[in-house]
């Protein structure tokens, strides 16, 4: 997947809802790389994720990390933690936009477009939300 959101023509097509978020190992000091899906928002990006993944991890209180969105590198900061009712919102909007994540969380969409609620607050304390900042 990294070498295909790194191909111009297939980042165009992918790159729409797939990013590489680059980041350094809080124990290792290794620079990892992994595809996540996103929304943005001007500078603001989300990123969900299963709790049981381990790369979240690294991602402290404004970690400074890499972004590769639509084509063009972003340095950022991101912050990454177990979903809370506080991170409802934020989710339900991302997966509004991120219908195959919706669908891949186990969370229907209603009629109106918009994520079941009930659905939703179950999802939350499984999933992780990595709320990113880009600085450039």
């Amino acid at each position: 997947m990294s070498l295909f959101l790194r191909t111009p023509i297939l980042q165009r097509w992918l790159g729409r809802s797939t990013a590489l978020i680059t980041f350094t190992g809080r124990n290792t000091a290794r620079t990892y790389t992994t595809p996540v899906t996103y929304a943005r928002r001007g500078t603001s990006v989300v990123v969900l994720t299963r709790e049981s993944r381990q790369w979240w991890r690294n991602l402290n209180e404004d970690t400074p990390v890499r972004m590769r969105l639509a084509g063009r590198d972003h340095d950022a900061t991101a912050t990454a933690r177990v979903g809370t009712a506080d991170d409802a919102d934020v989710v339900s909007e991302f997966l509004a936009v991120r219908r195959f994540d919706a669908k891949a969380h186990g969370v229907p969409i209603r009629a109106d477009g918009q994520p079941d609620r009930q659905a939703l607050m179950d999802l939350l304390p499984n999933i992780v939300v990595a709320r990113i900042t880009l600085v450039d």
